[in-house]
């Protein structure tokens, strides 16, 4: 029985009873929406958004994609469905001109966008208030900086009747990761559904799983051996350093060796780095991603990646390429690439490809979704499948990267069209091609090789089996990290529907439960590990682990039930699914925000105007729940705090680099002539020895911010320190002093005064004192300009060098540079 809807098109919609109750649920609340891909997501986002533009007439509904083709593709099914004009569907990107989209979004009723151009629109005052529902495709991206989490926090503050949707096929398997989505999209309620639950088991197609295991060959085994050899010498190192514990491979990955390698940096800042310990860290993950390739990849990529690493031109790169050891590694992976031997899978590849298109019936519409992580790889793939007369196209990211040039957007489009009108057969995909494709029949997804993460597995997988029944081939190299990619997904999979089926049961306190109890395990587990030094049996425990799962690919695919066709009870009224349980409507929408400017209790909150660029920072986070937050492009400062009070915010580290741009001054001189309260916030500790700066210098830098402009400096240790600082400065400034906040639109036109010692400033080696000595000794600009050595060196603090310098500049003819 079709859905009958003032604004939905007869006989466009025929919902499934999951679907209903997943509309019943989100019309009302803040939903995250979690189906396997093809069941139908964004047909529920489309009902849900029919309801509001009727339920409030003069609402704009908001849905946003990460990609333009993701939103171009979403703006044809609202198109197809809604009953609309053709202009109240509109697409709001990059490639929207800029003088048109005011305009556009004035008229238009459904705006399918981009994240990042509605980030920038609400800079420009983007108007959110009457938008009524709002979706965020791929939900999972809604973590850190991405732009979700800020739109997110900004329409709720300004909507008038806000309401929020996330979809996604798989939102993560880290449960603070799952917290920190919910969080961020304000998230009330959780709808998941997976293959085995019933009211979904009719419409999943069986999708046949097969795994093709290869032997890594001897010659791969001696050059990873090798590899695996130095990589621990250069651990050894490391943990001499006291930066890891263990030299163990399988106890350390790439997130591991990263997150060293950002401490090694900071360290470096504050004064307490090894450079050494950075030179050694930089060579340890290139000959990670070297064991990496050896093993999963094979010598085309591992020789590819070689050569350009040995173009680069650090001291870390400098100093393993010298090692004997490392010379030998390449001079045998050079063999081995002139010789053409090559990993065991590609020609698993071709025999897979080759029986799977030979054995079709109607071999021209079959069609092979072939993913690989690595660019070069696909390359590779694609030379192979291309000899041996496999119709075949690549379909790659935008980057660019040396002579391998990406594809554009509209070539991916161009590419995408080709293969859905059957002109080749096998598409040989990078992760870009992970999300959202609009392919509506995929006979075999393969995976050349298994990767550790739950989400992008379920992605990849869910390319096929959509509308027909499918098959996923995974390729494994025998004992290498391989299998363990495969099995940590499997793990993490499990985790994600584990810990989204609590919170859809529970709510919040569910999941604050199951994390509170996961932090607990670990500290046990941290507390055994510090005082048994048992990585050993720890490992062996994760093998057995690993092990007891490999008996769990449990095909919950494989009991198909085709009965999709069954009529559903002809008493049901589909009109009334959206306005189930409305007058029990939960109100607690606006009473999590900071809409307006009360919390949740009543109490007024205090307003700080915020740079766009310090929107991405932990300070903005914490902010944005304490206060009622004001984004905006400031002409002066970071952070304005009252009509008299701005914040200028520096690292330790950028503090010291703008003595050596010498945007420090010119910083300084904005804040004190624009503001009567100028403040300048250094985060973390400075190092008087870093940068090759004169520590005298960084001292007279602070000594001219306190003396010669007024300027109040105030350290603090971090992110955190820094916004609980600049609350506590608004509200003494707007709640004891009874101060306005004000936003200065423009800085203040420089003084004549002003004007002429910024220009003598500009002159070599002079300081803001020296301009000052300079002006009162020569009165004018000219004057010093015509000045001669002799003369300019009777001013105080210009000695010979100096004069000599400002003589040069002052008096030489310009020339042109070619």
């Amino acid at each position: 029985m079709f859905l009958t809807h003032p604004l939905i098109k007869p006989d466009t919609v025929e919902l499934r009873k999951y679907q209903e109750a997943i509309i019943a649920t989100s019309a009302n609340k803040n939903t995250i929406v979690v189906l396997p891909t093809g069941l139908g997501k964004t047909l529920i986002a489309v009902i849900v958004a029919a309801h509001r533009l009727y339920k409030f007439s003069n609402s704009k509904v908001l849905f946003l994609a990460p990609t333009k083709p993701l939103a171009v593709q979403h703006a044809a099914t609202f198109r197809q469905i809604l009953n609309l004009r053709a202009d109240e569907i509109s697409i709001f990107t990059s490639a929207t001109p800029t003088n048109k989209r005011e305009e556009l979004w004035k008229n238009s009723r459904v705006i399918l966008a981009t994240p990042q151009t509605i980030d920038n629109e609400i800079m420009k005052k983007l108007n959110l208030e009457d938008v009524s529902f709002i979706v965020f495709d791929e939900a999972h991206k809604a973590v850190g900086n991405y732009a979700y989490g800020f739109i997110a926090g900004e329409y709720m503050k300004k909507a008038k009747e806000p309401l929020i949707m996330g979809l996604s096929a798989s939102p993560s398997s880290d449960i603070k990761k799952i917290s920190e989505i919910s969080k961020n999209l304000f998230i009330q309620a959780v709808e998941i559904r997976t293959e085995n639950d019933a009211d979904v088991k009719p419409y999943i197609m069986k999708v046949e799983e097969e795994w093709v295991k290869v032997e890594l060959p001897e010659k791969f085994k001696g050059i990873r051996d090798n590899i695996a050899y130095l990589l621990k010498f250069y651990l050894k190192q490391l943990k001499d350093m006291n930066y890891i514990d263990t030299i163990n491979l399988t106890n350390i990955n790439k997130k591991d060796l990263l997150g060293i390698q950002e401490r090694i940096r900071n360290d470096i800042l504050r004064g307490n780095g090894n450079f050494d310990a950075a030179s050694l860290v930089a060579k340890i993950i290139k000959l990670h991603y070297g064991l990496e390739l050896i093993e999963t990849q094979g010598i085309w990529t591992l020789y590819k990646y070689l050569e350009r690493m040995n173009l680069q031109k650090g001291k870390g790169v400098k100093e393993l390429f010298s090692d004997e050891s490392m010379k030998k590694i390449c001079e045998n992976v050079k063999i081995l690439y002139d010789t053409k031997t090559d990993h065991p899978k590609l020609d698993a590849i071709l025999k897979i490809l080759k029986e799977e298109i030979g054995s079709s019936e109607d071999v021209k519409n079959k069609k092979i979704l072939l993913f690989t992580q690595y660019r070069d790889t696909a390359e590779k793939i694609y030379e192979i499948l291309t000899n041996n007369n496999l119709k075949c196209e690549k379909f790659i990211g935008q980057a660019s990267r040396d002579n391998d040039k990406g594809m554009t957007q509209k070539e991916q489009v161009a590419a995408l069209e080709r293969f859905k009108n059957n002109e080749f057969n096998v598409l040989i995909a990078t992760s870009v091609a992970e999300e959202g494709l609009d392919i509506p029949k995929v006979d075999v997804v393969i995976f050349y090789e298994p990767i550790p993460s739950g989400i992008r597995t379920i992605q990849r997988r869910g390319r096929t089996g959509r509308m027909f029944e499918g098959k996923v081939i995974i390729l494994m190299a025998k004992n290498t990290r391989d299998e363990g990619y495969y099995w940590s997904s499997i793990s993490k999979e499990r985790k994600m529907k584990k810990y989204l089926t609590k919170f859809q049961a529970s709510g919040k306190n569910g999941i604050e439960k199951e994390m509170q109890k996961e932090q607990a395990q670990q500290s046990i587990l941290f507390y055994s590990n510090n005082n048994s030094n048992s990585n050993s049996n720890n490992n062996s425990n994760s093998n057995s682990n690993s092990n007891s799962n490999s008996n769990s690919n449990s095909n919950s695919n494989s009991n198909p039930n085709n009965n999709s066709n069954n009529k559903e009870d002809e008493n049901y009224n589909k009109d009334n699914i959206i306005n189930k349980d409305e007058t029990n409507k939960d109100e607690t929408n606006k009473g999590e925000t900071n809409k307006g400017e009360t919390n949740k209790d009543g109490n007024k909150l205090i307003t700080i105007y915020v740079d766009v660029r310090e929107r991405n920072t932990e300070i903005f986070k914490i902010l944005n729940e304490k206060a009622n937050v004001v984004v905006k492009q400031l002409e002066v400062g970071d952070y304005i705090l009252s009509e008299n009070v701005c914040v200028e915010r520096k690292t330790a580290g950028d503090f010291l680099q703008s003595i050596i741009d010498r945007r420090l001054l010119d910083q300084a001189g904005n804040l004190a002539r624009n503001f009567e309260i100028p403040l300048m916030l250094i985060e973390g500790e400075i190092n008087f020895s870093a940068r090759g700066i004169h520590p005298n210098a960084i001292r007279g830098a602070i000594a001219s911010l306190a003396t010669d402009f007024k300027i109040c400096i105030i350290p603090t240790k971090n992110e955190e320190e820094t916004a609980e600082m600049l609350i506590a400065i608004a509200k003494r400034e707007q709640e004891e002093k009874k101060k306005h906040v004000a936003l200065i639109g423009e800085k203040r036109a420089y003084t004549i005064n002003e004007r002429q010692l910024l220009m003598v400033e500009s002159l070599p080696n002079v300081s803001v004192v020296l301009a000052e000595n300079l002006l009162r000794y020569f009165k004018t600009v000219k004057k010093i300009a015509n000045a001669g050595v002799k003369v300019l060196m009777k001013v105080e603090g210009i000695g010979l060098k100096k004069a000599e310098e400002i003589f040069k500049v002052t008096h030489s003819e310009y020339k042109k540079e070619k």
